[in-house]
């Protein structure tokens, strides 16, 4: 509920100067030369011209107090995020070796250069992956060619069934040199949801699917499962290929680097496997590719032990930082304000004479003798106290930042065609090609950006009470990617006088998949469970649970018109009965409702809006427990769903018998 800030005097310009003139004989009754011509009516409309202008001020809230509005809530204008992006790396000289994390890069746009740094080491290696091969409960896949083309994906475990695995052919040894390898997968995510958050929290996720890197000691006897040994995982960023990102695996011991032909591949690869120990993905992994050298790069450049620019009295900061001056010092004057050579800055360490100050986010509870500055990170200026709020520095002190970090901002989006390069010339024989656009950096927030996502945020329930609470909570679970859930209440016991029992609360959960049957597993049962305790009311119960699915059987007798392929309107008619039964996206394209009945009249319904099929001639549907068979279709049990389990569409042609037609 807002709050009503009534304007404090809402009269303007023309009604104080009636006023004033109403009150005249009040004051005085020999003036009565009330035009404009007559110097005191002058004077009048002078003063109600300043009262206007005074009312204006008293009336409006300026940015300042509306950030000291959203500070009281918990809320600052986010400061400017840095861009960050993939780059594909050919080392040169450098293979074998591990580039370390803040390694200078440069990206040329439209005749603009940017600088970026590495985010994270990475270890470049003269191995690539050349051969990937799938063998799964399916059968086995070459997907080498899929690996290698862009705007293909495809399933490296198949439907991430137990001891499903993909096996990588190097071309090379990638433990050679390096006791490690950087592995980067690519997963796709273009048809999928983003992962759930729920405002500032923190993902939660322990999957309960393992996924195992592993080397074979004897690749003559590559079935036998002792000759395979695990390789150690050092990083996995993708959470057992629940999502994409780089697989570090560390030099396992008893590695050999043997060569092997296999899987039908003509040329010799050193092998490498990973394999599903534990199937429980939600949604079967999905990759454009895995590859060796790619690299994360930040749009962030590192200063160490520079010094900062007084900004002058009637100097702008632009100006200042042009004609940057590093042999200023500081003065008596209150507020003084000091300069970064470049801008925005994303963080810094500053000393004042030697002495480092602390930054806070203002000097508003800043005692006169407080060692504080204010940080402004989108201008890249410090500024100081005046000697009420904060102290003011003593004259002629040095203004250092020991270190600080230029980034962030839209510029750093720079685009994929950009030209990239290494900062350091030793580093020029490696060539560089990103993998798309940098992507991410934002400026600081406006405050009326702020205040807008504070709005959105008292939206939000963060405390369980409704029903649609604990639906809203159980469904942005942070890191989870859900289709549905469905709340349902139980009293507990029954009334006493007029006083009713709190109730149990059962939330069923149905995370998105690309399965039949989307179930989640016991770590994302368990994520949501954690999600739901911490946000109910203590009074409450609440357990999140599996759906219940009821297997449905449809068997269709129609006529097909004219003109048609049969047996391409028999596919279509079973397409058509997969989506209107599908649990995340069947029925009116919301998802099968929980607990709601099969009827045969909305069976019939949708085979007969198939193109190409005239009519239906008869519909028979079956269903196996916790279903029920009944004249009107299938019964479905509490908030249980349906799945199509199997459809058998026979079809006629040319005969005109529809309505005709009796089992």
């Amino acid at each position: 509920m807002g709050l009503d800030v009534p304007d404090l005097d809402d009269r303007r310009y023309e009604e104080l100067v009636t006023d004033a003139r109403k009150r005249i004989p009040v004051h005085s009754e020999r003036w009565t030369d009330h035009n404009p011509s007559d110097p005191g009516i002058t004077i009048l409309e002078l003063l109600a011209w300043i009262a206007e202008s005074d009312i204006y001020q008293l009336d409006r809230v300026t940015e300042r107090h509306v950030r000291k509005y959203l500070r009281l809530l918990g809320v600052r204008p986010r400061p400017p995020q840095p861009s960050t992006a993939s780059l594909d790396l050919t080392p040169g000289s450098v293979a074998g070796t591990v580039l370390p994390a803040g390694v200078g890069l440069a990206a040329t746009a439209g005749g603009d250069r940017r600088r970026f740094e590495t985010a994270d080491s990475v270890a470049l290696t003269a191995a690539s992956v050349a051969a990937v091969i799938s063998e799964t409960g399916g059968g086995r896949v070459d997907n080498t060619r899929a690996n290698a083309r862009d705007g293909l994906h495809y399933r490296p475990f198949g439907a991430a069934g137990p001891d499903d695995a993909v096996y990588l052919g190097f071309d090379a040894d990638p433990f050679a040199v390096v006791d490690r390898l950087d592995l980067f997968v690519d997963f796709y995510e273009g048809d999928l949801a983003s992962p759930a958050s729920h405002g500032d929290e923190p993902v939660d996720f322990e999957p309960s699917a393992s996924v195992v890197w592993e080397h074979c000691t004897d690749l003559s006897r590559r079935f036998d499962p002792e000759v395979w040994h695990e390789v150690p995982v050092r990083v996995d960023e993708t959470t057992h290929l629940y999502g994409g990102g780089t697989v570090s695996l560390a030099a396992p011991s008893g590695w050999t680097g043997a060569r092997r032909a296999l899987f039908g591949v003509d040329e010799p690869r050193i092998w490498l496997r990973a394999r599903v120990e534990t199937p429980h993905h939600e949604i079967p992994p999905r990759v454009n590719e895995i590859v060796t050298n790619v690299v994360e790069a930040v749009d962030r450049v590192r200063y160490r032990d520079q010094r900062l620019a007084r900004v002058e009295e009637g100097v702008s900061v632009a100006a200042t930082r042009a004609e940057f001056d590093e042999g200023t010092t500081t003065t008596a004057r209150p507020a003084q304000e000091f300069v970064f050579p470049h801008a925005p800055v994303l963080g810094a360490t500053v000393t004042v004479g030697g002495t480092e100050w602390t930054a806070v986010p203002d000097l508003d509870a800043a005692g006169p003798d407080e060692e504080q500055y204010v940080l402004e990170a989108e201008r890249g200026v410090v500024r100081f106290g005046d000697g009420v709020r904060g102290e003011v520095p003593a004259p002629d002190q040095v203004v250092r930042a020991t270190w600080y970090d230029r980034g962030g901002g839209e510029a750093g989006n720079v685009p994929g065609d950009a030209d990239w390069q290494f900062v350091d010339p030793a580093l020029s024989d490696s060539s560089i090609s990103p993998r798309g656009p940098a992507t991410g950096g934002t400026a600081t927030e406006s405050t009326d950006a702020a205040l807008a996502r504070l709005k959105a945020d008292l939206r939000t329930p963060y405390r369980a009470v409704t029903a649609d609470d604990f639906r809203y909570v159980a469904t942005h679970t942070p890191g989870l990617r859900f289709g549905r859930a469905a709340v349902h209440v139980e009293p507990r016991g029954s009334p006493e006088g007029d006083c009713a029992r709190h109730g149990h609360v059962t939330v069923t959960v149905v995370p998105e998949s690309t399965r039949d049957r989307p179930v989640p597993s016991p770590g994302f049962l368990d994520a949501v469970q954690c999600h739901l305790e911490r946000h109910r009311l203590l009074t409450d119960e609440v357990t999140a649970v599996a759906p219940t699915y009821v297997p449905v059987t449809v068997e269709a007798v129609v006529e097909v018109a004219e003109g048609y392929a049969v047996d391409r309107r028999l596919a279509a008619a079973g397409a058509a009965l997969e989506r209107f039964l599908d649990p995340l996206d069947g029925f009116d394209g919301g998802g099968w409702p929980f607990g709601r009945s099969v009827y045969r009249s909305e069976v019939y319904e949708t085979v007969e809006g198939v193109e190409g099929v005239d009519c239906v001639v008869d519909v028979e549907l079956s269903a196996d427990s916790p279903g029920t068979r009944t004249d009107t279709g299938i019964d479905v049990p509490g908030s249980a769903l349906v799945y199509l389990a199997d459809a058998t569409v026979i079809a006629t042609q040319g005969g005109d018998r529809c309505g005709e037609w009796s089992r």
